[in-house]
Formats: structure tokens, C-alpha cells, sequence
């Protein structure tokens, strides 16, 4: 019998695709690349060599393939987690609002559509 998918929203794994996290304490610094694992309008799963504290609100930007940002975005952290080696998996629920919330769709269809999965 399959798994039954419990998330509110369907997600898609993107290959090749990555976000920047910025700092709390210097505006507009960025203090993480990670490599996003899986995106949904509502979160992403992404790994970075820092972990984030749960509970936390990160600022990030979504990356083009040329590591351009495209759209900015605020979270909360919902987990991280180490990996086997020096890198983290790190779960974000996006700040919930419908404006944001289409920006990220159109991400992830821009995203397909150039063959980032």
C-alpha cells in the first residue's frame, strides 16, 4: 500500500536549484547557500553547511540557475537536522500569504520549465 502525502500543498524536487539565506544580524549579508532538496508554495527542504534553530525566522532569496535572486522570501524553521557529513537539512514554512505564495509557484514552474528537475 503507497504512502498517503499528508502536506497541504503538492511538492517538487528541483535539481540544480538553490536559495541564499541571509543574516539576522546584518541586513542584506548572506550567511548560507543551500541546495534546495524540495519546494512547495508553502515550504521548501533545503542543505546548508549551518543549522538553523526551530521556531526561528530566516529571510531567503530563491536563486535563477545563474544563482541570480529572483524572489525574497520570509520563513519559519520548522526543523534541521545533520546530515552524515558537515551539512544540515533545514524544513522552512514560508510566511502565509497569498502574494507569496503564487510568487513560489511561479518559481517552481520557471524552474521546470528550464529543467531544473
Amino acid at each position: 500500500m503507497g504512502q498517503i502525502e499528508r502536506r497541504r500543498a503538492p511538492r517538487i524536487v528541483l535539481n540544480n536549484a538553490s536559495l541564499d539565506v541571509y543574516s539576522e544580524e546584518v541586513p542584506d549579508q548572506i550567511e548560507a547557500r543551500g541546495k534546495i532538496c524540495d519546494i512547495s508554495r508553502l515550504g521548501t527542504k533545503f542543505i546548508s553547511n549551518k543549522p538553523y534553530k526551530a521556531d526561528s525566522k530566516i529571510d531567503i532569496a530563491l536563486l535563477s540557475r545563474d544563482h541570480l535572486p529572483l524572489i525574497y522570501i520570509s520563513g519559519r524553521v520548522v526543523r534541521s537536522a545533520k546530515k552524515d557529513n558537515d551539512e544540515f537539512y533545514t524544513a522552512v514554512e514560508f510566511a502565509g500569504n497569498h502574494e507569496q505564495q503564487s510568487k513560489v509557484e511561479i518559481y517552481m514552474i520557471a524552474m521546470r520549465s528550464l529543467g531544473s528537475n
